[in-house]
């Protein structure tokens, strides 16, 4: 076989395995409803509303600074394969603690894709201390896709924390993973969260404990809210 036909040959199985368009490296995104910011993983050249990751470890996004003129990070990681966590067991976790100088609201998005294949039951937990906040997870196939909601919490002011245990629309892959915080300070002050996203033991643990847990609710899912003292 000639050399041109065999770079052609892996070109077409490389096309196979990788779709078109779709991003491997993990990504922050930060709005204030107003401004926007989007931190790429392994990204260090800076650009209009594209801020460096300040951190240069492969999986591992960070970012401290600050978005619009209301909003100010002491700290914005998050951690996903390959440092964190594996294609074949999903793990993501996105930590923040920001301020604000009066009334506002704050949605920070931490997105992966290229998971799978993978277990079918998804843990998704967060807890915060300030302001009130909502956690979502998606899943889709390129970053930042919503395409399936797969869990909703709700947290009021204070310290609480919250798990939901839920099915992923299919676990064959390559599939994303999408976590969407979203914080409201009614007046000036300081929060923080901590969220992840798991499939543990690539699900088998998991789905175990979750299906006997689910049989006993006699429901799709399972949430424990509790409050942090």
């Amino acid at each position: 076989m000639s050399l041109a036909r065999l770079m052609s040959v892996v070109a077409v199985v490389s096309a196979a395995f990788v779709a078109p368009g779709i991003a491997t490296a993990s990504s922050i995104k930060i709005s204030d409803g107003i401004s926007t910011l989007i931190i790429n993983d392994q990204d260090f050249v800076p650009g209009p509303g594209n801020p460096i990751d300040m951190d240069s470890t492969a999986g591992i996004v960070y970012y401290k600074g600050s978005v619009g003129s209301n909003w100010t990070f002491t700290v914005t990681t998050g951690f996903t394969k390959p440092d964190f966590g594996s294609a074949t067991d999903p793990e993501m976790h996105l930590g923040v603690q920001a301020s604000s100088k009066g009334a506002g609201t704050l949605t920070v998005w931490f997105s992966e894709t290229s998971f799978g294949p993978s277990g079918t039951l998804l843990d998704a937990s967060i807890s915060s201390n300030g302001g009130a906040t909502t956690y979502k997870t998606y899943q889709g196939v390129g970053l930042f896709d919503t395409a399936t909601s797969l869990t909703t919490s709700s947290l009021l002011a204070g310290a609480y924390s919250v798990t939901d245990i839920t099915s992923l629309s299919s676990a064959v892959g390559p599939y994303s993973l999408t976590q969407k915080v979203t914080l409201t300070h009614t007046v000036k002050g300081v929060s923080s969260f901590d969220a992840t996203l798991s499939v543990p033991d690539g699900g088998t643990t998991l789905s175990l404990l979750g299906l006997g847990l689910l049989g006993i609710v006699g429901m799709g899912r399972l949430t424990r809210p509790s409050r942090v003292e």
